[in-house]
């Protein structure tokens, strides 16, 4: 196996490391208030008004433009507003979401049944799956994943960034463990969609369960999976790909001008789930952590999930001093 380093970084110690691997399920929230500008551009556009009946699974909004994305209703119910609410920001502002009110039913949208060989489609059939199915990149941008693969057409390598170098979050982790199969299978339909002829995936040398889970399911010779010092900032794009190919991207450039489309671990599911199961991008697993918890763990939980709803157990909080919209 090949050494991967790179100058500089720094190891932050995880000052909460969680003690068991699996992925605890939230169940549907009795609300869910689904924020308007979550992905990166403009803010989407409501198809629903308040009032309307709604199923898990439906598209609720759309961004216009170039680059339109979807959000998709994370339960079924009735649209209760459209307004301001707390939204995930460092600022503590709020937002436009759609908040809808749980019917207890978690009834689906009708799912049609994909063409599990996803090789007999064509390229653009499955960057249109994954627009419809609203993914969005799943490591912090947000930007509309079916615009990033577009612009990368004819790119020579993918790489998968598993790495998860923020001291503390281990949902990356937590992912890898429990849906290799899936993960791998992801990057070859990432690999058809944009044309790559190699992957490397990209994982710190901390997380060997992970690496070892994934190395199980591989049998494709032209994914690579690979391990990197665990150090921050190793994830950062520019950096892995400098790491992994000795490509500097320079200042104002991307990727896809040399040939390279970076995709989080995390995206790379969600493909997976758009494009082989036909299921919109409606949940993730996060990891709760911190000093106001007791025991930090790995939730998959519906996106517009409040944290009071994540941590409504007494036994696993110490206290809140606020409590927001944690997906």
């Amino acid at each position: 196996m090949a050494s991967y380093a790179f100058k500089g970084g720094v190891h932050i110690p995880n000052p909460y490391p969680i003690k068991k691997p699996e992925v605890k399920q939230v169940a549907p929230p009795e609300q869910a208030a689904l924020f308007l500008q979550q992905r990166a551009g403009g803010e989407q556009k409501p198809c629903v008004k308040v009032g309307d009946k709604v199923l898990t699974g439906q598209v609720i909004a759309k961004t216009p433009g170039k680059y339109p994305s979807y959000t998709h209703a994370s339960i079924s119910g009735v649209v209760l507003a459209i307004e301001k609410c707390p939204i995930p920001h460092p600022s503590g502002i709020d937002g436009m979401c759609i908040v809808i009110d749980s019917d207890g039913k978690d009834k689906w949208i009708e799912i049609e049944k994909c063409d599990q060989d996803f090789l007999r489609c064509a390229p653009s059939k499955v960057i249109q799956r994954i627009r419809e199915a609203g993914i969005v990149g799943m490591g912090g941008a947000g930007f509309p994943t079916h615009a990033k693969i577009s612009n990368a057409q004819g790119a020579q390598t993918l790489i998968v960034n598993a790495t998860e170098c923020e001291p503390g979050i281990m949902c990356d982790d937590a992912l890898m463990q429990h849906y290799p199969r899936e993960i791998i299978r992801g990057v070859e339909v990432l690999m058809h969609g944009c044309g790559a002829k190699k992957s490397i995936i990209a994982i710190e040398d901390d997380k060997q369960e992970a690496f070892n889970s994934l190395l199980m399911y591989n049998f494709n010779a032209h994914i690579e999976i690979v391990q990197i010092p665990t150090k921050y900032t190793s994830g950062a794009e520019k950096i892995l790909i400098k790491t992994l190919l000795d490509i500097e991207i320079p200042s104002g450039e991307f990727a896809s001008d040399y040939g390279v489309l970076c995709q989080n671990v995390g995206t790379v599911k969600a493909i997976y789930d758009a494009v082989i199961d036909n299921k919109p991008l409606i949940s993730r697993i996060v990891t709760v952590t911190g000093s106001a918890v007791k025991e930090p763990r790995n939730y998959e939980a519906r996106l517009g999930t409040s944290f009071a709803s994540v941590g409504h157990n007494p036994s696993q909080t110490t206290k809140y001093t606020r409590l927001e919209w944690a997906v």
